[in-house]
């Protein structure tokens, strides 16, 4: 099947003019746009979304955390976490968001797998932040001795979350075709053998 395109174009690079190829069943030649597996302005869209989420969560816990905790001390500290937390939840639910339309476009089954995880670590640190913040409500609760294990449990999901965002980007800058087997009619036909 012989295809060609309108315009000039080099070879390597990809031409932005329509293709038109001829129609197996008819023969007639339909123009189409050549397949961009990763367009470049939702590539910025993800990414930039994914490093204010992810690299706010590790500036956060890397630097102002242990910064606010020797200025203010840890219970002036945890008062602005939990206000920070917030903000941060909703940039971590506008990642989710985009990162589920990824998927829905790169039918992924590994990528998939690590947004279900990313999701599901999301539903619980929900679930752990709001019953730290029942205990922060009442100052003598926290004598009770039950906030410091249910804070461990909410660090150690936060370091999955951490853990789970290193690894999202890598599949997110891989070229379709490595993340996604060909759809029977993007496979090219094998030549008949002798």
């Amino acid at each position: 099947m012989e295809c060609s395109t309108r315009g000039s174009s080099s070879p390597g690079l990809r031409s932005e003019f329509p293709v038109t190829c001829p129609d197996p069943v008819s023969g007639s030649r339909t123009p189409t746009l050549p397949k961009r597996p990763f367009p470049p302005l939702w590539q910025a869209m993800l990414l930039v979304t994914w490093a204010v989420w992810w690299g706010g969560l590790t500036f956060y816990a890397g630097v102002v955390v242990p910064q606010g905790t020797a200025l203010f001390g840890s219970t002036e500290q945890g008062a602005l976490t939990r206000q920070v937390t917030l903000w941060h939840n909703r940039l971590f639910a506008l990642w989710l968001l985009l990162l589920a339309a990824e998927i829905v476009r790169r039918r992924a089954p590994i990528l998939l797998c690590l947004g279900l995880l990313l999701a599901g670590v999301w539903g619980l640190l929900l679930w752990q932040h709001a019953r730290l913040s029942a205990f922060l409500d009442a100052p003598e609760s926290l004598r009770s001795g039950g906030f410091y294990p249910l804070h461990a449990r909410y660090l150690w999901l936060t370091t999955g979350e951490w853990l789970l965002g290193l690894v999202i980007p890598w599949w997110l800058l891989l070229p379709r075709s490595h993340s996604q087997p060909a759809a029977p009619s993007d496979r090219q036909p094998s030549p008949p053998h002798p």
